[in-house]
């Protein structure tokens, strides 16, 4: 399946406007392998199918689109950013692979082995959320699940230079600290990508850590405080600021920090807040804001199920904020994106959600208790 040129598609919210002479070519068909839930291989990690396993006939298929100038269906979260003029993480790969010839990129979501329940999560992320999604959403219950580390052995990795490892909590993995150990004793790697909670750090990683070229860190914070902790139930916030200043004394000249955060309707009304602790805790001359996702599932927690009273005064705080920021440190294409993404969000009309949203939280917070 693919989405025409210059359509507006209502089941996804947005309108495609594609130059034919700039064709909507990723590299990440050509060069990358990515299993996702249950050990399934996927086109990458930005699509939003979970537990569907893309087929190699499929895979041909995404290739063939690109080249005829069609967006493949799982590409959607790429073509909805670029049609709002945000960039999208197909533009990095581009940049990043300009040889097609062969795998170069390992992207891996290893089990749902994690020590948190957060509420923007699934079972298949994280086991610990089978309870209260027995209660609120059955049909999504997922049992312990791990990647076949044995079936990686069926692929040539000699030409991986990238590995992209998301769980589950990586860093409480012991398989995946074994799985890297081993990597690094056959092949380098220019580059390792983790996204951890950072709840825990033990400190065997450092010497992982120590034999990479670059190594990027995304600290999964999507609040301060008291909201981070209801989030992303049960961690500790004061833990988790220990746990990055812990890193940082590791003196790791190879590294890259960044702060995730997943825009919802819980923490948008406090983008202030937030988008302060970053200048202060994780800011660079090269990010000056953390990497912001808009939320996709659930929608019950998308920014636009807040009222339109909410969602204007979040709006305008956010704005402000940014508008401090570019007196601080000029204009940056990275303020002009999140500029753009808070009007494709405010573009959807997600109010009808908010009793369910209402009621949800409600549930959640009798479960806290």
């Amino acid at each position: 399946m693919y989405l025409k040129l210059s359509v507006f598609l209502r089941r996804y919210y947005y309108r495609i406007e594609v130059n034919l002479e700039n064709k909507f070519i990723c590299p990440l068909p050509w060069v990358s392998l990515s299993i996702g839930v249950n050990n399934k291989r996927r086109l990458c990690c930005h699509e939003t199918r979970d537990n569907i396993e893309m087929t190699p006939h499929e895979l041909e298929e995404v290739k063939s689109l690109m080249r005829q100038g069609a967006i493949p269906l799982a590409c959607k979260k790429c073509a909805a950013l670029e049609a709002n003029e945000i960039l999208s993480p197909r533009h990095q790969y581009s940049q990043d692979y300009r040889n097609h010839s062969q795998m170069q990129y390992l992207d891996l979501v290893l089990n749902n082995d994690c020590n948190l329940e957060c509420l923007m999560c699934s079972p298949a992320y994280s086991v610990r959320l089978n309870t209260i999604y027995r209660e609120t959403s059955p049909i999504e219950v997922m049992p312990s699940w791990s990647i076949d580390y044995n079936e990686l052995n069926n692929y040539d990795l000699s030409g991986v230079t990238d590995i992209n490892i998301i769980g589950g909590e990586p860093l409480l993995s012991k398989d995946a600290f074994l799985f890297l150990e081993n990597f690094l004793k056959n092949y380098s790697l220019k580059k390792l990508r983790i996204i951890s909670n950072f709840t825990k750090l033990p400190d065997r990683w450092k010497s992982i850590f120590d034999r990479v070229e670059k190594l990027e860190l995304i600290a999964s914070i999507d609040a301060t405080e008291k909201l981070y902790e209801f989030i992303r139930y049960p961690a500790n916030f004061e833990v988790v600021k220990n746990n990055i200043a812990k890193l940082r004394s590791w003196d790791l000249r190879n590294l890259h920090l960044y702060q995730h955060v997943v825009l919802m309707n819980l923490n948008f009304p406090y983008m202030k807040e937030i988008l302060h602790f970053y200048d202060e805790f994780f800011s660079t001359p090269e990010n000056r804001l953390p990497v912001l996702v808009e939320i996709s599932s659930p929608q019950i927690l998308h920014p636009r199920v807040l009222t339109d009273g909410q969602w204007l005064k979040a709006k305008k705080d956010a704005l402000e904020v940014l508008e401090d920021f570019e007196r601080k440190y000029g204009i940056r294409q990275e303020f002009k994106d999140f500029r753009s993404l808070i009007t494709k969000m405010e573009q959807m009309n997600l109010g009808h959600f908010y009793i369910d949203y209402q009621i949800y939280l409600q549930k959640i917070k009798k479960y806290h208790s």
